[in-house]
């Protein structure tokens, strides 16, 4: 599903990258175990709630979740 964008960012180095409307986390999971630093975002918390629990057998990835619109992100 994510196979493109995960081709694309091989070779990159590890990233710092910001997913806004991450929704369930799957992309941002998916992007932390490729070695990336990830901070998903979207403004409705039951998503964020969903994120934090696909996240959880995966404690070591470099992945975070906020509940926040792009325009309020800090």
């Amino acid at each position: 599903k994510f196979d493109i964008l995960l081709d694309f960012l091989k070779g990159h180095g590890k990233l710092r990258i910001l997913n806004g409307g991450c929704g369930s986390g799957e992309l941002c999971i998916n992007l932390a175990a490729a070695g990336h630093s990830v901070v998903g975002i979207d403004p409705a918390p039951d998503y964020i709630e969903m994120a934090e629990k696909n996240l959880s057998p995966f404690p070591d990835l470099d992945c975070r979740f906020e509940v926040s619109t792009i325009e309020d992100y800090r």
